[in-house]
């Protein structure tokens, strides 16, 4: 028969193999089996799905300004960069982060502001728009279908985020000139026809997946499947 000393030993070398790296999952089984009247006691131990992921870059205090970029593909409303900037204000005040997001229409204004027809650098429009740091996101693809002679809705997109500084122009985060990497591709939603008010909340909702992925890349978190809060 296995006793109570024996169970509280197994549990405890169950944790202690999982490591201290956040939560930790024991699950007991004791398989009741028959063989010489004894049941024998499995444990499975592993670590935590939502353990925790550390911030990739940490944003210095002060105002942060959110440029973002969609030459390489427009998005179909203009108000999507404003939805995109709100996550991650959002996420990032939750974060506790001593951080002040410069609101979205702040932004736009700078780049209305110049009409020689030169593209502000991003220095520059940081500048005008008071702030310390500028989280810059090029986007490069922002689509509901895999492509355009699919019929399957698929919400997906890509693109590039880099961290400038505004005093010195220079780039503080990747290393790489090209930018971090985000990416999302949500599950496939099928071939029906959809109306125009359900496109505008699939275009809303993918804004908001965007503006998750990079306020995630700013602050710890616990890692989770999903997109970003539905509304």
């Amino acid at each position: 028969m296995i006793g109570g000393k024996q169970i509280y030993g197994a549990i405890r070398t169950a944790l202690a193999r999982a490591g201290a790296g956040g939560l930790v999952f024991a699950v007991l089984a004791v398989l009741a089996g028959v063989s010489n009247g004894c049941a024998t006691l499995v444990v499975w131990s592993m670590a935590d799905p939502h353990s925790l992921v550390k911030a990739q870059h940490k944003l210095g205090e002060g105002k942060l300004a959110v440029l973002i970029d969609d030459y390489l593909a427009p998005l179909e409303n203009p108000q999507l960069k404003r939805i995109i900037t709100k996550q991650i204000a959002e996420e990032l005040a939750a974060a506790k982060l001593k951080i002040s997001v410069i609101p979205y229409h702040r932004v736009a204004a700078v780049r209305q502001e110049d009409t020689s027809g030169k593209k502000l650098s991003v220095q520059r429009i940081g500048m005008r728009a008071g702030a310390h740091e500028v989280v810059y996101i090029n986007i490069v693809r922002f689509d509901l279908y895999d492509s355009p002679d699919d019929p399957v809705l698929r919400p997906n997109m890509l693109g590039y985020v880099k961290v400038i500084e505004v005093g010195s122009g220079k780039r503080l985060w990747p290393v790489q000139s090209s930018g971090q990497r985000i990416s999302h591709r949500d599950r496939l939603l099928g071939t029906i026809d959809v109306s125009t008010s359900q496109r505008e909340k699939l275009w809303d909702q993918l804004a908001r997946d965007l503006g998750h992925k990079v306020a995630v890349l700013f602050y710890d978190h616990r890692e989770q499947a999903g997109s970003a809060k539905r509304q």
